[in-house]
């Protein structure tokens, strides 16, 4: 058995090898046609790619090794505030560099600053406008060292930054400049958070961010990417010509600057706030990543990475199916911290009055994993799965995108590693991945154990909650050494079905010629279509039922609820979820079962290979699930102490009283509290399941893919058309209107004073209108949307610079009722919130009336014209295809027009300024309207501060 598995193994390895040689040096050799690369002699790296993937577009990046580490105490967040002021004014761009993207209608653009580094990008210029793609090359000369930094850019930009600290400003940034002392080591990673503070981004001067520009950005900190639909050669003499020009610096060394020293022993600190959602712990270990010269080892580690993030976080679900868990919720992963580090991450939040022996439990079973490792049978089970999801992606046509070369570009910038195509790169890992062993994979998880760079985090609302002392945490430390968690054995599933199901029949077929598809009549009362495609790779079924929801009566509300959440968490059968795990872990289908708002249904795919078996196992779901009554206890005791203990503080409980005036509680829509999940009883649950997703009765299946005609009804008569029915339980029609649970008023407007850190104020204005839209409707909609976007962008953020960032929201819904909303939030200082209100209020007002200039109007139109009709017909799968084409006539009884036999023109072409006006006002003028408003406290009133 040993000598077959080496053999097996050895002969796949030789297949991939040989299949990696003719790839890496196809696709290397192809490759190095494309791309051109090189070093200026200021020391400003390029790279100049020609990438197929995006024909008649280009992509331009500029890289800078620089971030918040750089910055001296005195400068912290002037790393990011000199980002935005990239796009003002620049040597090449006196107008601005955003002013003339947005002019030029290019609004793909984006830039970032970490604590490591900074880049900048512009996305989707179209290659043929030669005067743009000119203009782009002296935009990447000015981001490399060709920035204004003008006092009157500066204090524009503080503004707005300000503006951005205050959204920013909430539990979680509190939370992560808290903890960052234990996590960095008090090295310099822990005290620069990148946005730094109001009072240090406030003082900057325009000579203070010039002096840290004239320090770092330099030629020899950069790169400079350019890829798309371009010649190389061509555009190498173009960016010689534009960025030589820049002169050569020097830097100070950053390599002191980056360094986290080791901490010996644990490091403890609590983090205590109001707003804190729930009592928590955080178990964190620093590990330095290995030496990213070594490609071999670089990549070795990064599949056992994944191996640990996916394998880890199921020993908690072990625990949690066999009822043995002592937590809430426990999450694990091991990920990239800064550079040169990275991180285990175990969070735990624990059943109330359980804390210690949570982390005890925690720390047993890290120690094992780190000790033992995982199981010859876990290991094999993920690494099928591994090989089956780099194999599926290695089908695609074409792999990367822009952003993934311009990772691999930053990677041979900093570390000199190869460049090489995505798809090379797949076949290496799938090199790797093919040799590696489960001793493999333990030993590496052994060479991450120890306590060395150690951190342990609690988290509450107050000083009684989570009260675990550093003390504690050392004692549960030692003890997890020598506490094994042993490891679960399971009686192996051998027959799954292993009693007898009485047999259905198909009473009636009927054919539908036009479709090519049979509507079948089932002795359980329900229907089933079935189409065959030989060619299809894959057999799709799906089933649904009118219901959901909305057809639940009021009494029934907490137990539908549960019943939702608990859905395959007890088994089914005479099988545990660990069983049916096992039982799982190599088949090769998905099933899925859903009580939707309207609608009840189940779904999945299969291989004909493995439909014997996908459809025994939808049977027993359906007609043998267990709802345990363990389970469910553990589901009401969890949720009644958090209805129970829960008292929201700050900006959660506005919004909890922002939830209550706009949908109000009622019967339909009960409070979850305490009395809510007591009054939950299993019967209840289980009632509510068969009548809703266990009474074949109601359904209407679809069975579409590569099963032949007497297979499938073989199938379907021994596990479909055997499914219960319930007579009994009627489900009454839904009733769509029992889901608006929204107050009646057409308007409605409230202001909260809350006790919130800083001078803050959010503004929230909204619009929802029960009405019916027809295509070129829609369209107008999305058209609004775009030129609402892009003018209060322009009046508050850029003119006012009252905020950082404004979002809008304008979609279309039907799977209820008709309905068009549209929402503008924004965040504010607490003394403008009311002005910039009206201001925002007006802005709507005047572009739903049609007050814009045809320029405005046509930079949202033409993009939304030129922009490429899906063809959903080629695209997606044959088989999911014909189960909407299927489900349109289950539904409707009408016959869909084919897709795709005639192409219209596109509703946007042809939308004028008054049509899209007409069309906007009449949404609006039936819309209620809600506009909130959340401000701080006056400074002298405020808690936080004091």
């Amino acid at each position: 058995m040993i000598m077959w598995r080496y053999l097996k193994k050895y002969s796949l390895w030789m297949l991939l090898i040989l299949s990696c040689v003719s790839v890496q040096a196809q696709t290397k050799s192809e490759l190095a046609e494309r791309l051109r690369q090189g070093k200026l002699s200021n020391g400003l790296s390029y790279y100049i790619l020609h990438d197929k993937g995006m024909p008649d577009q280009v992509s331009y990046y500029v890289y800078q090794n620089v971030g918040a580490v750089l910055e001296q105490d005195h400068q912290q967040g002037i790393a990011h505030l000199l980002e935005h002021l990239a796009f003002n004014t620049t040597r090449h761009f006196p107008e601005g560099v955003m002013a003339y993207l947005r002019s030029k209608g290019l609004h793909d653009f984006e830039a970032f600053t970490g604590k490591d580094e900074t880049y900048y990008a512009v996305h989707g210029v179209p290659v043929h406008d030669e005067e743009v793609n000119a203009r782009m090359l002296g935009l990447l000369h000015d981001w490399c060292h060709g920035i204004a930094i003008t006092e009157k850019d500066v204090r524009k930009e503080q503004g707005i930054v300000v503006e951005e600290w205050r959204q920013r400003n909430d539990v979680n940034h509190r939370l992560s400049e808290s903890i960052a002392p234990v996590i960095y080591n008090n090295s310099v990673y822990a005290h620069r958070n990148v946005i730094g503070s109001e009072e240090s981004i406030k003082g900057f001067t325009a000579r203070e961010v010039q002096a840290f520009y004239k320090s770092w950005y330099r030629p020899h900190m950069q790169f400079v990417a350019i890829i798309g639909d371009v010649d190389p050669v061509q555009y190498e003499e173009k960016l010689r010509a534009t960025l030589g020009k820049l002169k050569a610096g020097t830097t100070a060394d950053d390599k002191p600057l980056r360094l986290i020293a080791d901490n010996e022993t644990p490091l403890y600190i609590r983090f205590v706030d109001a707003e804190n959602k729930s009592a928590s712990f955080g178990i964190y270990q620093r590990f330095p990543v290995v030496n990213p010269s070594d490609k071999s080892a670089v990549l070795r580690n990064m599949i056992c990475t994944r191996f640990f993030n996916r394998l880890a976080p199921r020993r908690f679900a072990q625990l949690r199916n066999d009822n043995q868990e002592l937590f809430v919720a426990a999450t694990v992963s091991l990920s990239d911290l800064v550079r040169g580090y990275r991180q285990f991450a175990w969070d735990v939040v624990p059943y109330a009055g359980q804390a210690e022996s949570a982390l005890l439990q925690v720390l047993a079973l890290r120690e094992t994993i780190v000790r033992e490792g995982f199981t010859e049978i876990e290991f094999e089970e993920c690494k099928r799965s591994m090989y089956q999801d780099i194999k599926s992606v290695l089908e695609a046509k074409l792999l990367g995108t822009p952003d993934n070369y311009f990772d691999a570009f930053k990677l041979n910038f900093l570390y000199g590693e190869d460049i090489v195509p995505f798809r090379v790169q797949l076949h290496e890992t799938l090199e790797t991945l093919v040799e590696l062993e489960v001793e493999d994979l333990n030993t590496w998880m052994k060479s991450l154990g120890g306590d060395k760079n150690l951190a342990f985090v609690t988290y509450s609302r107050n000083g009684e909650e989570m009260n675990l002392s550093e003390q504690s945490f050392l004692h549960a430390l030692q003890k997890g050494k020598t506490t094994r968690m042993e490891p679960m054995h399971y009686e192996p599933i051998t027959t799954l079905v292993d009693h007898e199901i009485p047999l259905g029949q198909i009473l009636k077929s009927q054919d539908i010629p036009e479709l090519e598809i049979e509507e079948w009549t089932l002795s359980n009362g329900a229907k089933l279509y079935y189409k065959y495609l030989p060619e299809a790779r894959r057999c799709y079924f799906a089933g649904s039922a009118p219901g959901g929801r909305s057809a639940v009566k009021s009494c029934d509300i907490p137990a539908y609820t549960a019943m939702r959440s608990l859905i395959m968490q007890s088994g089914v059968h005479r099988y545990s979820r660990n069983q049916l795990h096992q039982w799982l872990q190599n088949k090769d289908f998905e099933l899925s079962i859903s009580a939707e708002e309207l609608s009840d249904g189940v779904g999945g795919n299969t291989t004909q290979e493995e439909a014997e078996d996908f459809f025994a196992y939808l049977h027993l779901v359906l007609a043998n699930h267990n709802f345990s009554a363990e389970t469910l206890a553990k589901y009401i005791e969890r949720n009644a102490l958090a209805a129970v203990t829960h008292n929201p503080q700050g900006m959660e409980a506005v919004q909890d009283s922002i939830q209550r005036l706009l949908y109000p509680y009622s019967e339909h829509n009960p409070e979850k509290n305490e009395a809510f999940y007591r009054s939950i009883k299993l019967a209840d649950v289980e009632r509510l399941f068969k009548a809703h997703l266990a009474n074949a009765d109601r359904y209407t299946f679809c069975l579409v893919g590569n099963i032949p005609r007497e297979e499938a009804k073989r199938l379907v008569c021994r596990y479909i058309a055997s499914l219960p029915t319930h007579p009994e339980l009627k489900v009454l029609p839904p009733n769509p209107q029992a889901l608006d649970f929204s107050r009646s008023d057409s308007r409605l407007e409230k202001t909260f004073e809350v006790d919130l850190p800083g001078d803050v104020g959010e503004v929230e204005l909204s619009y929802v209108s029960d009405v019916e839209l027809n295509e070129r409707e829609q369209a107008a909609w999305t058209l609004f949307k775009g030129v609402l976007e892009q003018r209060l962008f322009s009046e508050l953020r850029e003119r006012e610079q009252a905020t950082y960032s404004v979002g809008v929201r304008a979609d279309y819904e039907t799977q209820l009722r008709p309905v068009a909303n549209l929402s503008v939030h924004f965040t504010t200082d607490r003394l403008r919130a009311e002005q910039m209100k009206k201001l925002a209020e007006r802005i709507v007002r005047q572009v739903s009336e049609g007050e814009m200039s045809v320029d405005e109007f046509k930079a949202i139109q033409v993009p939304l014209a030129v922009q490429p009709e899906e063809d959903f017909e080629s695209e997606m799968p044959e088989e999911l295809f014909w189960l909407g084409v299927i489900n349109i006539y289950s539904t409707t009884g009408q016959i869909p027009p084919k897709v795709g036999t005639a192409k219209e023109e596109s509703p946007f072409a042809t939308l004028t300024i008054e049509e899209m006006s007409q069309i906007v006002k009449r949404i609006l003028s039936q819309a209620k309207e809600r506009q909130i408003i959340v401000k701080s406290l006056p400074p002298h009133l405020r808690s936080w501060e004091k």
